[in-house]
């Protein structure tokens, strides 16, 4: 009889497992179904040409130093390590250098896929097969939610190296909880992403010792608070010179960045004083907080944990510990030209991506230090993604006039090119060669993204840039003075001139056979 108690005991176990690793399998292959579902449809849009400029400056910047262009040298600005310490996108050269741009997007899906999944595992042998549903309901609310996809999508320019906070910040938040010495390495990724990469450090840390740690605010508690706010804002004194390093030794190779630190607080001074751009300000300010308070009211109804702290107490701590961030926003916004809070508000694709980061630091500490122990909380947490989802879809649309489910639906976007000019384009890109110069309007950057691209708007003279075809469509938006630099071209360097639709092409002799074979076709 004991035996056999033994072996049904045993068999038990084994199943439990059986089952438990069942679940980790599927939810492993969900997250990764619902990451690659957003890389299909930003291969979509890029194929669609939706993007343009900043994208292919963050292209060049990750693998120029592999194509013997210099360290982070960009054909736009030079040494972009003179604008911003965009250091960490030097991870994904390896990508960028074999797929071009795809590599942007492969790289970052992977990290925020693999990070997802060791994240999870983790967190399901500490709830020790219970409620799972939380981290469900932050997956979904952060990450693969409208708000995700709004921030990877990045309209008009694609992609930012600041977008590499949401998977760092992730990593950085597993370490800390780890209690592992990676921490240091990602500590240092995030501050290398870009100069305010401290400050997100900082509130990740704080987050950490506040509610995960469960410290009680004795003199111990004030003394290592003080100690680590003193650490990551030397560190962004670090990050500042090092900037300031390289534009001295570089030589700063754009008059619209230089001294955009100092011009940042004028500019604010300036703004408090419009009643126009104040009261602009303000509404990022509202639009911010409206944000983060419904989403740490949601994180609380999933988590919340009545006898431990209340909702009041929590969202106010959240509010006033996320405030050096709103500090960067503002800081950032205003940075270049007062009137650009406009167009470049604090929910700018890589100023939202600070957001999501903090809040996703939130999120995970809450899952644990608030520790909710009903077991039937799923209608809860189902109506807490509900909710979230439709606050998430009416607050782009209403404030942002971003409508998700036109950039997923083909139908909605408009091709910008003739079929012509196409599969023209098409075979070019697919003829020349790696190192073939290619000067053109800047939503064709994307047909060339595997080529040297050289921007209309570049100072040609000062970095030896001579294109070796200049392709123009005055049709397409930003295309500035191409067509004045073909005609350049074709006047000083003897360039032949022909058209393919509404393109005009310029090129030397040295494309010419390739150019026509792709005309045969």
């Amino acid at each position: 009889m004991d035996s056999y108690k033994k072996s049904l005991t045993q068999d038990m176990i084994e199943r439990s497992f059986y089952l438990k690793k069942h679940k980790l399998l599927l939810s492993f292959a969900l997250i990764i179904i619902a990451n690659l579902y957003f890389l299909k449809n930003k291969i979509f849009l890029f194929k669609m040409l939706q993007y343009t400029s900043d994208l292919f400056m963050t292209l060049q910047m990750s693998n120029s130093f592999l194509f013997g262009r210099g360290f982070m040298f960009v054909n736009r600005y030079g040494f972009f390590n003179t604008v911003h310490n965009n250091y960490s996108i030097l991870i994904l050269s390896p990508l960028t250098y074999l797929f071009g741009a795809y590599g942007l997007f492969i790289g970052y899906t992977s990290l925020l896929t693999i990070i997802s999944c060791i994240f999870f595992y983790l967190y399901s042998k500490s709830v020790r097969g219970k409620d799972i549903l939380p981290f469900i309901f932050m997956f979904f609310t952060f990450i693969i939610s409208p708000i995700g996809f709004y921030t990877y999508d990045n309209v008009t320019y694609g992609f930012h190296t600041e977008i590499l906070f949401i998977p760092l910040g992730f990593a950085f938040c597993i370490t800390l909880i780890q209690n592992s010495r990676w921490k240091w390495i990602l500590i240092l990724l995030l501050s290398l992403t870009k100069e305010s990469g401290p400050v997100i450090c900082w509130t990740i840390h704080i987050f950490y010792m506040l509610f995960y740690k469960n410290f009680k605010m004795d003199k111990k508690t004030v003394r290592a608070l003080l100690i680590y706010t003193l650490f990551y804002f030397l560190l962004f004194l670090l990050g500042i010179a090092l900037l300031k390093v390289s534009i001295y030794l570089l030589g700063n190779n754009s008059q619209a960045f230089s001294g955009r630190l100092s011009t940042s607080f004028f500019n604010i001074l300036s703004m408090l004083k419009n009643d126009e751009y104040r009261g602009i300000f303000l509404t990022e300010i509202y639009k911010v907080y409206l944000f983060i308070s419904v989403n740490v009211f949601l994180i609380f109804l999933v988590c919340g944990n009545w006898k431990k702290i209340s909702i009041i107490k929590y969202l106010f701590a959240t509010l006033v510990l996320l405030s050096p961030v709103v500090l960067i926003l503002s800081v950032e916004t205003l940075a270049y030209e007062i009137h650009s809070i406009k167009e470049f508000g604090f929910f700018w694709p890589p100023r939202l991506c600070i957001i999501l980061t903090s809040l996703l630091s939130v999120s995970i500490f809450a899952l644990f230090y608030l520790k909710n122990e009903k077991k039937n909380n799923k209608w809860i947490t189902l109506f807490a993604i509900i909710a979230s989802v439709i606050f998430q879809f009416n607050f782009l649309e209403y404030f942002f006039e971003y409508r998700v489910l036109s950039r997923v639906n083909r139908e909605m976007i408009t091709p910008i090119i003739t079929t012509k000019e196409n599969n023209f384009l098409n075979c070019l890109s697919s003829k020349f060669g790696r190192s073939t110069s290619v000067l053109s309007s800047s939503f064709l950057f994307g047909k060339f993204h595997m080529q040297n691209i050289i921007w209309c708007h570049s100072d040609l003279s000062n970095k030896n840039l001579t294109p070796e075809i200049v392709i123009c469509n005055p049709k397409l938006p930003l295309d500035f003075h191409c067509v004045a630099l073909g005609e350049s071209f074709k006047k000083n360097n003897g360039y032949e001139y022909f058209s393919v639709d509404n393109l005009q092409i310029y090129h030397n002799n040295t494309l010419k056979r390739t150019i026509q074979s792709c005309l045969g076709n």
